[in-house]
C-alpha cells in the first residue's frame, strides 16, 4: 500500500465497519486521484471501510487504479455503508451485490483488484461472490466464452482433464503457466484463487477443460491440500438431491433408508456422492443392520481415494471395529480398504474370511473327506443300497429268476 499512496501527512488508520465507532477525520470527504488523473471522492463513512491509511490531513491520495474502477468501488462501498452506518437504509438504494451484478465480468474483476489494493475487505468479499456466480454451473464451452480463454487444448486433453482424479495436483508446467499469466498483475493469482474457492466441485472440474491456464488454476485450488477449498469443500449434489436423500438416509424406517442407499448409485461418484459421506458414516455403525452397512460400503467404494481421505480416520476406524467377518470378506470392503491404504486381511489374520480364507477352508474340507462323506442324492443312495453284482444277467427262462419271482410274490401276499 505504501507504494500506491503518497506520504503527505501522518499515518492514520480508519476503522472498519466491524468497529464500534469510526474515527473522526478533519475532512468531510477523502479525495482520491486515479491512475488516469481523475479525482474520486469518498465520504468519511465509506473511507472507514478500508483498512489502509487514508491520511486525512493530506489534500488527496494517489491510487494506482483507473477512475471508472474507483467509481464502481465507491458505489459498492456506499451500498454497504447504507446498511452498517444508517439506522434505516433507504429501500430505493440497491444492495452492494446487486450493484456488482450490473457490472460486466471484467469490471467486477477490476473492482476486486482495487478493493484488495485499497484493503476494502468487505467490498472484496462482495466482488468475489459476484464473480463466482458467473462461473458457477457453466459448461466448459460457456466458460471458455465468458472468460475469453484461449482454445489451446486438444479434444483428447479436454477429455483427460475431465476424467483425471479431482484432486490432481498442479504440475511444474501448470505453475509456469499461472506465473506467466499473472506476472503483469501479481494480485490476479490471489483474486482468482479467492473466486475459485467459492465454486462447487463440478464447476472447478469444468474449468480444467477450458484452457491450459484455467486447468492450472483449477488444479491449484483442488490439488493443494492446504487450499481454502479443501478446508471447506463444496460438492455438487444439487438442491434436489439434498432434499430427497438426506431425510431418507436419516429416516427411522429401515425400508426407506435402504431405498435411499440403493438410489445413491444414480449420483456421480466424483462430485456428487461425497456430499453424503456423513450420512453413509452413520450407516457404518455397529448397531446398524448388516444390509445397510453393505449398501453404504458399496457407495463409499465408488469414490476416489483422495476424496475418501478427507474422512480417512473415521472410515478406517469404522472398517476396523464395526464390520462383521463376512463384511470384511466382501469385494467392496476390500476395494475401500485398498483406497484408504489399509492392510488387507490374510489367512493368518484372526477372523479373516476373505477369498484366501475361503480357499483354505475348502482345502481343509477336502482333507477330512474320509471322515465325513459327502451328502448323496436320492438316486445315489438307492443305488448304494442295492447289492453290487459282477456276474452276467440271468437268461429269461433261468430257474433262479423264476424262484426269485416266486419269492417276491409270496412276500407280497
Amino acid at each position: 500500500m505504501a507504494s500506491c499512496l503518497t506520504r503527505a501527512g501522518p499515518l492514520r488508520m480508519l476503522s472498519t465497519y466491524t468497529d464500534s465507532t469510526p474515527l473522526t477525520v478533519t475532512h468531510d470527504s477523502v479525495e482520491v486521484i486515479s491512475s488516469d488523473g481523475k479525482i474520486v471522492r469518498l465520504s468519511r463513512a465509506t473511507a472507514s471501510l478500508s483498512d489502509a491509511p487514508m491520511y486525512p490531513s493530506a489534500p488527496c491520495v494517489h491510487v494506482a487504479a483507473p477512475a471508472q474502477t474507483l467509481v464502481d468501488l465507491v458505489a459498492v462501498a456506499d451500498a454497504l455503508v447504507s446498511r452498517f452506518f444508517t439506522s434505516r437504509p433507504t429501500t430505493a438504494s440497491l444492495s452492494a451485490l446487486d450493484k456488482l451484478r450490473r457490472l460486466s465480468l471484467p469490471r467486477r474483476m477490476a473492482v476486486l483488484r482495487a478493493s484488495q489494493l485499497l484493503e476494502f475487505r468487505s467490498v472484496a468479499r462482495m466482488a468475489t461472490i459476484a464473480i463466482s456466480e458467473v462461473l458457477r454451473g457453466k459448461s466448459c464451452q460457456v466458460l471458455q466464452i465468458i472468460l475469453e480463454a484461449e482454445d489451446d487444448l486438444t479434444p483428447q486433453e479436454r477429455a483427460q482433464a475431465l476424467a483425471e482424479p479431482l484432486f490432481t495436483p498442479p504440475t511444474a508446467e501448470d505453475e509456469v503457466e499461472v506465473d506467466t499469466a499473472d506476472g503483469l498483475v501479481r494480485s490476479d493469482a490471489d483474486c482468482w484463487g479467492a473466486c475459485l474457492a467459492d465454486l462447487d466441485a463440478r464447476s472447478l472440474r469444468n474449468l480444467k477443460a477450458v484452457s491450459r491456464l484455467w486447468r492450472a488454476r483449477a488444479r491449484r485450488v483442488l490439488g493443494d491440500a492446504c487450499s481454502a477449498w479443501r478446508a471447506n469443500p463444496e460438492w455438487s449434489a444439487g438442491t434436489w438431491a439434498v432434499d430427497w436423500f438426506v431425510p431418507r438416509l436419516s429416516s427411522d424406517d429401515e425400508t426407506m433408508r435402504k431405498r435411499a442407499l440403493l438410489a445413491l448409485d444414480s449420483l456421480e461418484a466424483t462430485v456428487e456422492l461425497p456430499y453424503f459421506v456423513p450420512d453413509l458414516m452413520q450407516c457404518l455403525h455397529a448397531q446398524s443392520r448388516s444390509s445397510a452397512r453393505a449398501l453404504a460400503l458399496r457407495a463409499l467404494s465408488r469414490m476416489e481415494p483422495l476424496t475418501l481421505e478427507l474422512d480417512g480416520d473415521a472410515l478406517r476406524d469404522a472398517l476396523e471395529h464395526n464390520l462383521e467377518p463376512h463384511e470384511i470378506a466382501s469385494e467392496r470392503t476390500r476395494t475401500l480398504m485398498t483406497k484408504l491404504g489399509m492392510r488387507l486381511p490374510t489367512t493368518g489374520d484372526p477372523g479373516a474370511t476373505g477369498a484366501a480364507a475361503c480357499a483354505a477352508a475348502c482345502a481343509d474340507e477336502a482333507d477330512v473327506g474320509d471322515v465325513r462323506e459327502p451328502r448323496l442324492g436320492v438316486a445315489a443312495r438307492a443305488a448304494k443300497k442295492r447289492p453290487h453284482r459282477n456276474e452276467e444277467p440271468l437268461p429269461p427262462d433261468d430257474l433262479r429268476r423264476k424262484l426269485m419271482r416266486g419269492a417276491c410274490t409270496q412276500r407280497s401276499l
